[in-house]
């Protein structure tokens, strides 16, 4: 074996315990530290790329042209799912009902209530 295949690589946080996730405080106070170090146009650089990011996924969902794709799907499965309920449901009932009524005898149920 060659010495390259003896190596091992982490691509992790450095000083960070295997294992171990950071809560999303600390990565807060993390984000805050860092944004306190970077100099004013670092940091104006920095929200301006966040924005343009923001802006591109907000345009490239169709965001800004009204309801998404993934609303509108979302609402097409809601009408079918409650179309197809709505079948089924009307077949189960007018399958037990007339179950029901086949095995009703009105001359035995008159009996009855006498």
């Amino acid at each position: 074996m060659s010495e390259i295949d003896n190596v091992i690589e982490h691509y992790g946080v450095k000083g960070m315990k295997w294992g171990i996730r950071r809560s999303r405080k600390a990565r807060r106070r993390a984000a805050k530290k860092r944004a306190k170090k970077m100099s004013d146009s670092d940091l104006r650089a920095k929200v301006n790329r966040l924005n343009m990011e923001k802006q591109y996924v907000d345009l490239s969902v169709g965001k800004a042209k009204g309801p998404s794709r993934l609303n509108r799907g979302a609402k097409a499965v809601g009408r079918i799912l409650l179309s197809a309920g709505t079948k089924s449901l009307k077949g189960y009932t007018k399958t037990v009902f007339t179950a029901k009524l086949n095995e009703w005898d009105p001359f035995n149920a008159i009996k009855k209530k006498k």
